[in-house]
Parts: C-alpha cells; sequence; structure tokens
C-alpha cells in the first residue's frame, strides 16, 4: 500500500513546490556569486530612487540571468549533440573501416581460391591429358589384342574345319571307293548279259531308243546330284519317326538311284541331247514369275522347279531340297532333302546348302544333332552370299552360343547383312512384317488382328474417315496379317479424301509417285494431289512436295524449296521428312557432314520404326561419327535392320501355317528363323515344343529339354514370357531338376527388369509358402498388391490370393491375441447387466436409423408425386394442343 501511494504523493509533493515558486515570483539563479554582484552594481548608482523603481531593475536583471542560462544550457545541449554526432561518426569511421578491411580480406581470399583453383584445374586437366593417353593406349592395345583374337579364333575355325572336314573326307572317300566298284561291278554283268544278246538287240536297240520318250524322273546323267555320298546309315533317326508313304517315297528315290546308276557313260547317237542350260534356266524364270505374280500360284510354280532341278539348274535344285526339308510346297522327305543339300553342297559350294544342312546339324533332323557340325556349315556359308547364315553366325557370337562371345565379330556379320537389306528398303520404310508371339496369340485367342480389321472395314462403309485412312495406310504397308495391295490403299485414301481428309491427298500423290505393277506412276497427278495437300499443311504432302523439289520431278530441282517443306513436314513429326533431313545432313548436301544434328533426326524417324533410321544410327554408333563409339548400341541397330529382310516374311508365313493347324511346317519354318537369331521364332519354337503341337516323334523329355533351349535363347533376348517359362520348368521340373532357387530368380528377373505381372504373382506365392525361400506374408502381399497393379487381368486371381493370405495372416494372429488376453479377469470386470446395456445400445442404433430411413422414404415419395403431377400436367398440356 505504501508502494502504491509513493508517486502520488510525489506528485502532491511536486505540484506543491511549482506553486509555492509561482507564488513568490521567484527564479533561481543559475550563479549566486554572479547575481549577488549584479544586485550590488545596480544599487550603486540608484540609491536614491524609489522602492519601485529598484523592483522592476531587480526584475530585469534576473530575466536577464534566467535568460543567459537558457542559453548556457542550450549551448551545453548543442556541445553534448555535436560530441555525439562526432561520436556517430567515429563510430561510423570504424565500421567502415573493419567492413573495408573485411572486403579487402574476403578478396584476398578469393583470390587465394581463385589461385588454388586454377592450379586444381591444371593439374586436373593434365591429369585428364594423361589418361586420355592411358586410354588411347589401352585402345590401341585392346584392338591389337581384339585383331590377335580374331586372327586366333580365324585359325581355330581353319583348324576346326579341317578337323571335321577329315572324317567326312574319309567317310566321303570310304563311300565313293564303295559305290564305285559296286557300280562297276553291275557295269560289268550288265556288259557279260549284253554280250550275249548282242546279235539279237543290236537290230532293234536303235529304234528302241528312238521311239521310247526319255524319262527325266529316271533317267539322269551322273554326276547331277540325284545320288549323294553323304547319305550314310549312321546318320538316320529312327525309323519310326517316318510315315508309311515317305517310307515308301525313300525306297521308290533308292530304286531309281540304281537305275540310274544303269545308263551308259555316253548318250546314243539316237536319243536326244540333254537340254541346255539356257532351257533350264527359262523353266526356273517361269516358276519364280508363278511365285512372284500378283495371284502366285506354289503348286505350278513347284512344277516348274522339280522340272528345272531335273535339267540341272542350281537355283531350282535349292528351292527343291529345301522344299523337301521343310515340307510346305512338297512331300516332305528328309532324306531325299539331305542327299541333294549334301550335293550342292559339295559339288557347287552353294552357300544355301551348307546353312540348311546347318540347320539339321543343329536341331537334329534327319540326323544326330551337333553344334559342332553345324558351326562348320554355318561358317561354310557365310563365305557366300547367304544372309541367314551371317545372322546366324552373328547370333551366336552375339550371345556367346558355342563361340566366343565377341561383339565386333557379331557387329560385321550384322553390319554385312544390313548393307544387303538397305539397298531394297524404300524411303516410306516398306512393307511391314507382323511377328506374333504364339503365347500371346494363345492368349487372345488369334482373332485380334482380323476382328480389328473386320471391324476397320465396317467403320470405313461408313465413312469414318479416320478407319478409311488406317486402312490404307494398312494396305499401303501391309501387317497385321494383310498384305501389301496399293489398288485397296488407293481406294480407300480416295474415300478419305473425297470426305475432306487432308492427309489423305498426301497418300495418293505419294502412291502415284513411287508407281508399282498395281498402280503405274503419274507424276503429274502425284504432283496434283501434293500441292493440294501442301495448302492445307499436310504432313505427308508437304513431305511428297519437297521430294519433288529435291529430285527434280516435274517441277525445277530447288533445295531450299526442298528444305522448307521437309522441315514443315518435320516439325510435324512426319517419320519419312525426319528420315530424308538426317540423310541430307549425314551427307552433307549443303556443305560438311553434320552427324550430330542427321543422328537428332535419326533418333526421331526410329522412334516411329523406320529401318533406315537405324540403318544409319548403326553407321553412327560403329564409326564413331561426331560421337563416343559404341559396339554394343551399333550392334542392336544393325541386328534390327537384318530382321527386316525379305526373309523376315517367313514369320507370317509361319504363323498362318500354325492357323492352318500346320504344326510341323510352322515350326520347321520357325526353326530357321530362330536359328538366325530371332527372339520370335525362339519363342514360338519353344511353345510349339512345349505344347506338343510338333515334335518329330522326340520324347516329352527331349521336347522339354529343346524347348528349354529356345526359351532361354529369347529370355537371353528380353522376352519376359520366355523369362517366366523358364522359372516354370524349374520349379515343376519340365527337361530338368527341380530346383526352386532357380525357378525364383527367373521370376525375379522377369519382375524387376520385364514389369511381368504373372513373376510377380508367382513370387508372391512362393513368399508365402516358403518355397525356395524364407517364407514372408508381408513381403507376398506386397508382390501380390504390385503384380495387380501392372496388370488389370490380375485383379482376380490377386484378390483371391490375398483373401487367402489375409485369412492365413488372422489364423496367425489369433491365437497370439487370446494368448495375450486375460479372459478371466476380463469377465470379472463385465458388469452382470451388461445384456441388458449392449440391448438397449442396439435399440436406440435401430431405431435412429429406422427415423433416417424413414424421412428418406417419405422425400423420396414427395419427389415421385411431384414428377408424376408434372408427368400428368404435361400430357394433358400435349393432348389439348393436339385438340387445338
Amino acid at each position: 500500500m505504501a508502494r502504491r501511494c509513493l508517486p502520488y504523493c510525489g506528485l502532491i509533493l511536486l505540484l506543491g513546490i511549482i506553486a509555492s515558486s509561482s507564488g513568490s515570483n521567484q527564479v533561481p539563479l543559475p550563479d549566486e556569486t554572479e547575481a549577488t554582484e549584479h544586485l550590488a552594481a545596480a544599487e550603486e548608482p540608484v540609491e536614491d530612487t524609489s522602492t519601485s523603481a529598484q523592483s522592476d531593475t531587480t526584475d530585469e536583471v534576473v530575466e536577464q540571468l534566467v535568460l543567459e542560462g537558457m542559453q548556457r544550457q542550450a549551448e551545453e545541449q548543442r556541445e553534448e549533440e555535436r560530441r555525439q554526432v562526432k561520436e556517430a561518426e567515429d563510430t561510423k569511421r570504424q565500421l567502415q573501416e573493419e567492413q573495408r578491411q573485411k572486403q579487402e580480406e574476403q578478396q584476398q581470399s578469393l583470390e587465394t581460391l581463385r589461385r588454388q583453383q586454377a592450379q586444381r584445374q591444371k593439374q586436373q586437366l593434365s591429369e585428364e591429358n594423361a589418361r586420355l593417353k592411358e586410354a588411347q593406349k589401352q585402345k590401341q592395345l585392346e584392338k591389337e589384342r581384339l585383331m590377335l583374337q580374331q586372327k586366333q579364333d580365324e585359325q581355330r575355325e581353319e583348324r576346326l574345319l579341317e578337323e571335321n572336314a577329315r572324317p567326312q573326307e574319309q567317310v566321303d572317300e570310304k563311300a565313293r571307293l564303295a559305290e564305285q566298284s559296286s557300280k562297276q561291278e553291275y557295269l560289268q554283268a550288265q556288259q557279260d548279259a549284253q554280250d550275249e544278246q548282242y546279235q539279237e538287240t543290236s537290230s532293234t536297240a536303235g529304234s528302241q531308243f528312238e521311239n521310247e520318250p526319255v524319262d527325266r524322273a529316271e533317267h539322269t546323267l551322273p554326276g547331277s546330284g540325284d545320288t549323294s555320298p553323304y547319305s550314310t546309315s549312321d546318320d538316320l533317326l529312327s525309323p519310326d519317326t517316318y510315315s508309311e508313304p515317305e517310307q515308301e517315297t525313300a525306297d521308290a528315290a533308292t530304286s531309281s538311284r540304281k537305275q540310274a546308276d544303269a545308263v551308259p557313260e555316253v548318250w546314243p547317237e539316237s536319243t536326244a541331247p540333254p537340254e541346255v542350260p539356257e532351257a533350264a534356266a527359262e523353266v526356273f524364270e517361269a516358276g519364280e514369275a508363278l511365285v512372284n505374280g500378283s495371284n502366285p500360284s506354289h503348286a505350278r510354280a513347284y512344277e516348274k522347279f522339280v522340272e528345272a532341278a531335273d535339267m540341272g539348274n542350281i537355283k531350282a535344285r535349292e528351292y527343291v531340297a529345301i522344299a523337301h526339308l521343310l515340307g510346305d510346297h512338297l512331300v516332305r522327305d528328309w532324306s531325299k532333302a539331305y542327299d541333294m543339300l549334301s550335293a550342292l553342297a559339295k559339288d557347287h559350294g552353294s552357300s544355301k546348302a551348307h546353312f540348311y544342312l546347318g540347320i539339321m546339324y543343329a536341331f537334329g533332323l534327319h540326323v544326330n544333332a551337333s553344334q559342332s557340325r553345324a558351326l562348320v556349315y554355318y561358317t561354310f556359308s557365310t563365305m557366300g552370299r547367304e544372309p541367314l547364315s551371317k545372322m546366324a553366325m552373328g547370333y551366336r557370337h552375339l550371345t556367346g552360343a558355342t563361340v566366343p562371345e565377341t561383339c565386333e565379330t557379331a557387329l560385321a556379320y550384322y553390319a554385312a547383312v544390313a548393307e544387303d537389306v538397305v539397298p531394297h528398303v524404300s524411303i516410306s520404310g516398306g512393307e511391314m512384317v507382323s511377328r506374333v508371339r504364339l503365347t500371346d496369340d494363345s492368349e487372345s485367342g488369334g482373332q485380334l488382328s482380323e476382328d480389328l480389321v473386320q471391324f476397320y472395314h465396317y467403320r470405313a462403309l461408313k465413312s469414318d474417315a479416320s478407319a478409311q485412312m488406317a486402312l490404307g495406310q494398312l494396305y499401303m504397308q501391309g501387317g497385321q496379317g494383310v498384305g501389301v495391295d496399293l489398288q485397296e490403299a488407293l481406294h480407300f485414301f480416295t474415300m478419305a479424301h473425297k470426305g475432306g481428309n487432308t492427309n489423305a491427298g498426301g497418300f495418293i500423290g505419294q502412291i502415284y509417285a513411287e508407281g508399282s505393277d498395281a498402280v503405274p506412276q503419274d507424276n503429274a497427278t502425284a504432283l496434283r494431289y501434293l500441292q493440294e495437300a501442301a495448302k492445307e499443311n499436310s504432313p505427308p504432302g508437304l513431305y511428297g512436295l519437297g521430294m519433288f523439289y529435291l529430285n527434280g520431278q516435274v517441277v525445277e530441282k530447288n533445295m531450299n524449296k526442298a528444305l522448307e517443306y521437309l522441315r514443315k513436314a518435320a516439325r510435324q513429326g512426319w517419320p519419312d521428312a525426319q528420315l530424308q533431313l538426317g540423310i541430307l545432313s549425314f551427307n552433307g548436301v549443303k556443305g560438311s557432314p553434320n552427324y550430330a544434328e542427321a543422328a537428332n533426326y535419326f533418333t526421331q524417324a526410329s522412334q516411329s520404326g523406320h529401318v533406315l533410321a537405324y540403318y544409319y544410327l548403326a553407321r553412327i554408333n560403329a564409326e564413331g561419327l561426331q560421337t563416343v563409339r559404341s559396339c554394343p548400341t551399333a550392334l542392336g541397330l544393325y541386328k534390327n535392320v537384318a530382321e527386316r529382310g525379305s526373309w523376315s516374311k517367313s514369320l507370317m508365313v509361319a504363323y498362318n501355317h500354325y492357323k492352318a493347324k500346320r504344326y510341323e511346317v510352322a515350326l520347321l519354318l520357325y526353326i530357321v528363323l530362330a536359328e538366325a537369331g530371332y527372339e520370335v521364332a525362339q519363342s514360338n519354337v519353344a511353345y510349339l515344343l512345349d505344347k506338343g503341337l510338333a515334335r518329330f516323334g522326340l520324347s516329352t523329355h527331349s521336347a522339354y529339354q529343346k524347348a528349354i533351349l529356345h526359351w532361354s535363347r529369347a529370355a537371353v533376348q528380353g522376352a519376359a514370357a520366355a523369362r517366366v517359362r523358364l522359372g516354370d520348368y524349374h520349379y515343376y521340373g519340365l527337361g530338368t531338376e527341380v530346383d526352386f532357387e532357380n525357378a525364383a530368380l527367373h521370376y525375379r528377373v522377369a519382375s524387376e527388369n520385364q514389369q511381368n505381372a504373372q513373376a510377380m504373382f508367382n513370387l508372391g506365392f512362393m513368399h508365402e509358402n516358403g518355397i525356395g525361400m524364407k517364407q514372408d506374408l508381408h513381403l507376398a502381399k506386397r508382390m501380390y498388391d504390385q503384380a495387380a497393379r501392372t496388370s488389370a487381368e490380375a485383379s482376380v486371381p490377386v484378390g483371391l490370393a490375398l483373401l487367402k493370405l489375409n485369412s492365413k495372416m488372422y489364423m496367425d494372429w489369433f491365437p497370439m491375441l487370446l494368448a495375450a488376453i486375460d479372459l478371466e479377469k476380463w469377465t470379472q470386470s463385465v458388469p452382470e447387466d451388461w445384456d441388458i446395456s449392449l440391448m438397449t445400445i442396439l435399440a436406440v442404433v435401430l431405431g435412429f436409423v429406422w427415423l433416417l430411413r424413414r424421412a428418406n422414404n417419405q422425400e423420396q415419395e414427395r419427389r415421385r408425386v411431384e414428377a408424376a403431377a408434372a408427368a400428368a400436367a404435361a400430357a394433358t398440356f400435349a393432348m389439348e394442343g393436339r385438340a387445338g
């Protein structure tokens, strides 16, 4: 309380002091001595004045003293202010000095850092130069090592060829000597018989030869290739492999060879001379015309080929031998095919015959399987111009199958094939080839492509421009089981063009500009359509018009206009324009080559699957043109180009045989392409063997072993389904021993690298049941969930698996929960009337729910009545309107 009163007391005291000082009219003097002196001085001259005058003087003096005091006080305040300002300036100068010193220190530090950084950069540059020199040195050493290794490989292959050829030459020599001995004995016996009957037959021999026609199937000149010293009993498969008709055919062929041996070495003068090679070539060309015509007739064509083969035409004999091997156009007869191929390989060095002999030894067709002999035949075949043998050798060096894994050697093989493919590829990419995996086809029922094409036909007849354009491009490039038909393509493009589609005119102009047997070339019509499309900024029209200016067709050649139109089309993503601009940059048409710009254009065009774009990108990476050389990248691109050759059409041929249930023919065609490195063919060979659709008499275990080989080859090339199937083989022990860990390894690779939902599901199942790994229910659930997110088709099996897994987890959790709960203590804590309380709570909840539903039903009933009333009013209004 005293503390609260003190301020008030002080205030009151202060007010009293002020009041007292104002009442006395006195001002305290700043200096008492000076005041006294002034008073004395003031009193001396006015001693006789009155009291009032003294008082006035005193007041003036006091006022003056007060003013002086105030002035002195103001001066002191100014002095204090000057002192403070000076101190502030000193402080400011001190701060500025400190700041300047800090800046100098920072500059010195930065300068030191710059010098250190420059020294480090100089040191790093010198180290980098040293590393580059070392890398170049290592590269040169590696190149020399590769050359040495390649030379050693060539020497090893030569030794292998010599070692493998020596036993074969010995066998051939023995067979040849035995054949000559038997032939001489037979001829001697025939000569003795003829001497006995010489007198009787001399008069009729000439007429017999003149009047009796010569059957070329039974009478063949020696050395024509119908007999073969390569046929040995050890190379044959079991007789159970062949059916009775084929065995009879083989016997007939043996009989005909014996008859051919009895033909005299010199034709009698009365007989007709053998056909000249020109006649055989004409027959062969007639057969090729039947195959390559607009309406091919393979049956008539192979009749011509057989006739030309009997006349000695080498290519015709190759065709006939391959047809007997595959059984697609002639009766399958592996014995006859082997004899013909062996004769062609030995007598004429046929590269195609060597390749197909390698196929027979690689798979074990008619002969015991031997990868070493297959490698020898492939090597001989690569010395010719057979592209499939080069692809087979390239694939083996790529994957290290029976040969050292060498990127450079594989690159050389695939690059050679790509150089043969490119001249036959048009700038538009050529015909598309569908690669159908039978595993996918079996899941979709094999009707997806056919149904899709039929749907587009239906929509096109309904004037759907998008369907008309899709069908036009389909018939223009082929694919989806549809061959190239430019007349149909022109028909659908014309329909779309009449409907107002601007791109259709560009395609029509392209068809007329390129020309074909179906649609003759017409540059004037093409130019008209292209100009019309280019005015609408259509990409195909701009590209076609740019090519006209580039090549000087119809219009005057103008490089600037060509580049302008091509760039406009390329900016709209037209792959043909991107490719053409890349080729121009690659070749340096308007200056030095710009490989970086070319690579950019080729990369854009390759996203549409253009073959030529892959080829030029392969060259850039293989030769290191303004980029780091990369053998694996170039090898992959060259392999892609090589697999686009004309022989890739055999994929669709094999698929058509498969759909027609000619499984053995399909399997043989797929085997040929699988040896050439086609991943789709490898998967399909494994699928046919796996399902038992075609096995050529192999046991189930042997078929599974060959299937494992082809599944493995396909999996190495990135086929996810093949990788999963490999895991299944190891899981169930198909063709191999049961190995759960190896199965889990394959599933994990397919899951992590290819994001395969089936592999994820299988891993979840193995984690759930502890098969091949430790049981982990939580990890199993994670794999199941991941499978469901990856594929919508896996949702149903994953749901069932999760239901089972949750049940298992609950069964494992429930006993632990019971063990953790003290039931006796819990039951004692429950009140006796707990059931009444529970029923009361349930009754209240149910009543609340009933009230909510009742209110909702009333609202719905009200809306229904209002709607019915509105409908009745509308009906009444309509009736009144009609009555009116």
